[in-house]
This record gives C-alpha cells, structure tokens and sequence, in this order.
C-alpha cells in the first residue's frame, strides 16, 4: 500500500471519527504510514492485536481490513463511548479503561501484536510500567510497538537553546492522565529508555526508526529540512521489540 493509498483510506475514516479532527490527521499522517509500513513488516494475516490508546485508530483499522486481524482497542471510557458507533462499523472490539491504571487482567494471553502507538507521553506513570501490565497479554515471540516522540528532537533541541520550555506547565505534568487532559506530554522518552525498559521485562529491541510526522508543509518546515537528514533529529521513533520465549511474566512485576 503506497502512501496515497493509506491516506485516502484515513480520510475517508477521519469523517466517522468524534474524538479528533482532520487538522490532527493531516499533521500525523506520514507518521501513521511510517509507522502501518513497520507493522505490515511483521505481521500475519489472521493476527490478534491489541491496541492501548488507540483513539482514531487509522493504523488498526487498516489491519483490520488488510490482513484480516482481529483487533481488540482499549481506550479511556469517554473515548470509547464517543466512537463505540466507529469501532463498530470497523469490526473492532473496544473497551473503556483507566489507561494509566491499566488492568487487562481479563483479556488472556494470546496477543500477537500490541501496539501503544503515540500513548506513553501522555501517561503520568513509566512506560515500564505499562509494559508489564501488558506482558501478560503478549504471546511468547509476540511483538510490541512504539511510537512516541524523540525526546532529543530537533524542536526540542532548537527550544532548549532558547531557553524555552519542551513540556506543559508543572500543573498539567503532574495531573493525573484522563480523558479530559489526555493531550497532555507528560514525559517524553530517548530511545535508549524504552529499549532499557523492553530488556528489563523481557523484551529484545528488533528495530528503532525515526520518522517524520506530516509532508513539509510551512516554511519552517523547509528550513529546517536538511538538519531531519540527521534521521535522530526527527520529531518521532518507533520501536518494535520481540517478548523473548523465556518470559512468564515481567521480570518488573515482582518487585
């Protein structure tokens, strides 16, 4: 599926969606490509994925159809209410949950893929934590993928050298996640911190890549185009990590 492909089929969806608008889809779209062509890398048709956070679920919903997934999401129960009527038309199972409070203790343990695609910087605990709420869901091999953005970015380098600050007011950073503030960058991560939680619950790092978010589209963009050259500088990674065979239950989980 090439990139013209993919973002016809996300407008098409972006109309059926009440929890995001268009200006959002167009200033994420390279990025969602980047990321469904990683998947498409590692996936099997007939797969069971489940998807933290999923919101608009473009990604998940192409799964869905292209490879014949089944595909479970999990969200915040407002998010889920406002397009319980999308996920529906999509064939997707969807579930309201406390997201930073995770409990997918009734949702067995034979995911294939799970995907916490653009989730982790707004949550207020660590991603390890997460992780090892969903190891138990996570087949033996079984995948999980990251996006999130580079905490070592060009925008944030550039704000940094200009003394002005890369997260929210203190206020907002330190609220609890939920619905209501859920847009919020609580902590954004280098990826050498992902990859440190991954192997601590018995993940190994298969693949880290850096992407861009949207086409260039402002005169900054171009500007600062030739410094994105340096792949580390982009405003996005995603990683993909294999739960090793050995692994029972996160290592994490019994501390």
């Amino acid at each position: 599926m090439n990139y013209s492909e993919f973002f016809g089929i996300c407008r098409s969806l972006s109309s059926k969606i009440n929890s995001q608008d268009y200006d959002y889809l167009l200033d994420s779209t390279v990025r969602y490509y980047e990321t469904f062509k990683i998947i498409s890398s590692y996936i099997n048709n007939g797969a069971k994925v489940l998807s933290i956070g999923a919101g608009c679920a473009y990604i998940e919903a192409i799964l869905a159809s292209k490879f014949d997934c089944t595909v479970t999401v999990v969200d915040f129960p407002k998010t889920i209410e406002l397009n319980s009527d999308y996920y529906k038309s999509l064939n997707i199972k969807s579930y309201g949950v406390d997201i930073a409070n995770l409990d997918l203790s009734g949702f067995g343990n034979n995911f294939d893929f799970v995907l916490c695609l653009e989730v982790i910087e707004h949550l207020n605990i660590p991603f390890a934590k997460l992780l090892e709420k969903v190891t138990a869901t996570v087949i033996n091999n079984g995948k999980v993928i990251v996006s999130t953005p580079n905490l070592g970015s060009l925008w944030h380098l550039r704000n940094l050298f200009f003394m002005r600050p890369i997260l929210a007011d203190a206020e907002l950073t330190f609220s609890q996640s939920c619905y209501e503030n859920e847009g919020i960058h609580r902590r954004e991560y280098m990826p050498s911190e992902i990859d440190v939680s991954f192997r601590k619950c018995g993940y190994k790092t298969l693949l880290t890549k850096f992407v861009m978010n949207r086409k260039l589209k402002t005169k900054l963009d171009f500007i600062q185009f030739p410094f994105y050259l340096v792949k580390r500088l982009r405003p996005t990674f995603v990683m993909v990590a294999e739960k090793q065979s050995s692994v029972n239950k996160s290592p994490m989980a019994t501390h």
